[in-house]
């Protein structure tokens, strides 16, 4: 036969007390992470009421999850952040979906970003271009190319990134279009420049695109009606240039 003493009766009740307090304390803590913004500082700081998480430390950083490699997150939420210590190494989030993700770095394992070209035209006796058809305007100097991506009158991107390019062409025609190629493809061309006669002309063309690995970028002229020559002369500039933005 077992018997309990009052005094072993109450160590009972008091760690039902204790039990049932800290599971209150707990709770609490929850319900407060969940229902406003949550801190955690080494001053004791409160969060800014805009962040659900906000962390303050003079001495310590945020250590974000480290995995070999992007393919080793199954179905990765949109917007998640991993640190990749693989091949490439460095930081990665997913700008896809969690069916299709597409993973994008936020740190360049190499200098690929800073990459640009400057060439122009500067044949004497111009460049003949018929009418009716896009013809891509010849570059036959090429004044700057790093890495060496311009050949031909052709860019060739090095890397997938956003680029920025501008091209100016002096030529004699009444009526002209300008435009940039992207894979053969039209990816930008300016409104009809006209003259009320077949006299100089320099219509010029600007943008930013979205360029992937090996896209190869040209300068085309359209002439509406007649023959175009595009001319390289002092006080007038043929050219085409661009570089890399991020």
């Amino acid at each position: 036969m077992c018997y309990f003493s009052r005094s072993h009766n109450n160590i009972i009740h008091n760690m039902k007390y204790i039990t049932f307090l800290i599971s209150c304390i707990i709770a609490g803590c929850f319900h407060t992470a969940s229902a406003q913004s949550m801190a955690i500082s080494n001053d004791g700081s409160e969060a800014d009421a805009s962040a659900i998480l906000e962390l303050k430390s003079d001495s310590k950083g945020l250590l974000i999850p480290r995995v070999a490699n992007t393919g080793a997150v199954p179905t990765p939420a949109t917007g998640l952040l991993v640190y990749v210590t693989g091949t490439n190494p460095g930081f990665y989030y997913n700008s896809g979906t969690a069916a299709s993700p597409v993973w994008v770095s936020l740190t360049p394992t190499d200098n690929s970003h800073n990459t640009g070209f400057m060439a122009s035209a500067i044949n004497p006796a111009g460049q003949a271009v018929p009418t009716g058809v896009y013809s891509t305007v010849i570059f036959d100097s090429v004044d700057f190319d790093d890495p060496s991506a311009f050949s031909a009158s052709t860019y060739t991107c090095p890397s997938t990134g956003t680029y920025y390019f501008d091209a100016s062409v002096t030529c004699v025609m009444q009526t002209v279009r300008l435009a940039i190629f992207v894979n053969g493809n039209v990816a930008k061309f300016t409104v009809d420049n006209n003259n009320s006669s077949a006299n100089f002309m320099t219509p010029t063309i600007s943008g930013i695109f979205k360029c992937n690995a090996g896209d190869q970028v040209t300068v085309r002229i359209l002439p509406i009606a007649g023959n175009v020559l595009v001319y390289n002369f002092s006080g007038a500039a043929t050219f085409f240039s661009g570089y890399r933005v991020y």
